[in-house]
Order: C-alpha cells, then sequence, then structure tokens
C-alpha cells in the first residue's frame, strides 16, 4: 500500500497537531532521515538522525521511548513513522548492534517495555504478520523480510516447511502460517500444471527399481502407488507435486481404461442383437411354410423360443460380465 493512501486514511481521525507529526514522518521517511529497523515481533528500532529510539506495540497500543511520548504523552512521529513503515513494506532488518536474542527461530528484543499507547490511527490494530494481506512479510528466520510470494517462487521448500512444519507460537504466526497455506496449495497446483505442459518439469520417481525415472514413463503401479498418498504423508513440496501429478495420471488411465471396457460391451451386445434379429423373421417364414402340419409348426415354435429363452440368458450373463468389468475398471 502506497505511502500517501496510508496517510490519508489516518489524517481523517487524527487531530491538527498530530497531523503535523504524521506529515513530519512522512518527509522523514521519503528523504531517509529517519529509518525503522525490526527487532522482533511488535518491537523497532527508529533512527532519527542521530538518536535511535524503540517503538513497541503490544495488545494494549504503541509506545516509543522519545521525550514526545514518555514525557508529553502524545503519539510521536516515530510512532507514525513505524506504522507507515510496517504498512508500506519499508521495514529494514535490524542494525548488527541491536540487542537481539534468538529462540527457537523466533527472535525476542531484550529492553525494557514502555507504556502503550492507543494506535496512530485510533483504532486498536489486530496481531497480523508484517505486511498486509495474503502476502505478508517473513518477520524471523532465515527469509527474514522476505514477502511470502517471493519465498514461494524461490523456495518452495520453506514456503512447505510454514505452511506444514511450523509450530505457530502468537497470533502472528498463525496468521503466516493460513497465508501460507493457501500460497502452498496455490504453489503445488501451478507446479503440477507446468509439468503436464513441460516434460523436464515432470518429477521424478524418489525409489524403487525405477528411481529417478519421471513418473509418466514408470511402470503404472508406481504411478497407482503413488496416487494413493495422501497429502498429510508428504515431507516435502516435491512429494505434493508428485502426488498431484500421479492423481492426474492415474485418474485419465483409469477413464481411458473404463471407456474401452464399456466400448467392447456395446460390440458384444449388439452382435447378440443382430443374431436376434436374424433368427426370429427365419423361424417365422420356416412357420408360415409348415401351416400345413401344426405338430411341425409348434415344434418349430417351442425350439424357436428356447433359442430365444438361451439368447436372452446369454444376453442377461453378458450384461452381468459388463457391468462387473466396468466396476473393476473404476477401482
Amino acid at each position: 500500500m502506497m505511502i500517501e493512501t496510508i496517510v490519508s486514511k489516518i489524517a481523517e481521525r487524527i487531530s491538527d497537531k498530530e497531523t503535523a507529526r504524521l506529515q513530519r514522518a512522512v518527509e522523514a521517511l521519503k528523504s531517509g532521515e529517519m529509518k525503522v529497523f525490526a527487532v522482533s515481533r511488535g518491537r523497532w528500532l527508529v533512527a532519527n538522525g542521530r538518536a535511535t529510539y524503540n517503538v513497541a506495540r503490544t495488545q494494549d497500543g504503541w509506545s516509543c521511548s522519545c521525550p514526545d511520548f514518555t514525557q508529553r504523552h502524545v503519539r510521536c512521529k516515530h510512532i507514525f513513522a513505524t506504522y507507515l513503515a510496517e504498512k508500506s513494506g519499508l521495514v529494514q532488518l535490524a542494525p548488527k548492534d541491536a540487542q537481539v536474542q534468538p529462540s527457537n527461530g523466533h527472535e525476542e528484543a531484550s529492553g525494557d517495555q514502555a507504556q502503550p499507547q492507543p494506535s496512530p490511527n485510533g483504532v486498536q490494530d489486530q496481531a497480523a504478520p508484517t505486511g498486509e494481506g495474503l502476502d505478508p512479510v517473513i518477520p524471523w528466520g532465515k527469509r527474514k523480510g522476505q514477502r511470502l510470494s517471493q519465498v514461494a517462487r524461490e523456495d518452495p521448500e520453506y514456503l512447505f516447511f510454514l505452511a506444514r512444519r511450523m509450530e505457530p507460537r502468537s497470533e502472528e504466526d498463525r496468521a503466516l502460517q493460513e497465508a501460507a497455506r493457501k500460497a502452498l496449495e496455490a504453489a503445488v497446483q501451478a507446479a503440477v500444471e507446468r509439468a503436464f505442459a513441460d516434460e523436464s518439469a515432470m518429477p521424478l520417481l524418489p525409489f524403487g527399481e525405477e528411481k529417478g525415472k519421471p513418473i509418466h514413463r514408470a511402470h503404472p503401479k508406481w504411478v497407482a502407488i503413488m496416487a494413493k498418498r495422501s497429502d498429510e504423508d508428504a515431507r516435502s513440496f516435491q512429494d505434493l507435486v508428485l502426488y498431484g501429478v500421479a492423481r492426474r495420471l492415474h485418474e485419465a488411465r483409469q477413464k481411458k481404461r473404463q471407456s474401452k471396457a464399456s466400448l467392447d460391451t456395446q460390440v458384444l451386445l449388439e452382435a447378440i442383437r443382430e443374431v436376434i434379429r436374424e433368427a426370429i423373421p427365419a423361424a417365422l417364414e420356416a412357420a408360415r411354410q409348415a401351416t400345413a402340419d401344426n405338430d411341425a409348426i409348434m415344434a418349430d415354435l417351442a425350439d424357436l423360443r428356447r433359442r430365444v429363452e438361451r439368447m436372452e440368458r446369454a444376453l442377461s450373463a453378458l450384461r452381468h460380465v459388463a457391468e462387473r468389468e466396468a466396476a473393476l475398471a473404476a477401482r
């Protein structure tokens, strides 16, 4: 979101004095006089010329270590600058001399907590990953500071970790993981489509006597095995792509087999109908020629009846066979 858009929304809800501080924050950010560095979730360092201030956001609101906030108890330009930088993606990585202590892949900053104040726009912000919408900025880890969309393009395995392996420790983490799951689903679908459009992108069989062979050229039994794997069994992004491709291949082969079985059955049934159509007229003609001999007529009719009954039984048996073949093909 552009800074001007954010400023216009904030300006509608604050006083004229606060608007002046907001404008100074905008000018300082644009000129580079003021820079905002992420220390941890909800904590920033704001470099304003030679001075540096600690800005924090808790569930109760915003705070700053500058005199405007601590002594005059007003929302300072450092808070406004942090809010604008956070919303517009201008937050930078913390400098090396910042006091940061890593803890289990997440980072927590040392230092005293300042007293909280309301958020700059007068409305309490809900906890959310750094950034906005479904494309947040990763707030920690080896991809800290990068957008989720960039991670999806450059490191889909890390996207898999965020979506499936990460253990959320906060509302921020849970929101990030939900966005990562949606991004992972889209990335897997795109990779599956790419595999069918370009054979060089087709995933390889990871084990068995055909290990390393493109899945679409492997024996159908391996395709069936991979197709039956659940996404919950996946241990990597590539596993998800492999299972998705295998399911598409297996479904296509099942439909082709089912179509062939149905065609064979239709051909056989039509042949039987043709035999019946030819037999009945012949029998009727014989009956007309034997009108003088009632016994012969009755015998011919009885024979005809038996033939028709046999053909009906055969037709019924073949219908059951056809239904059984269709059922087997559908499995």
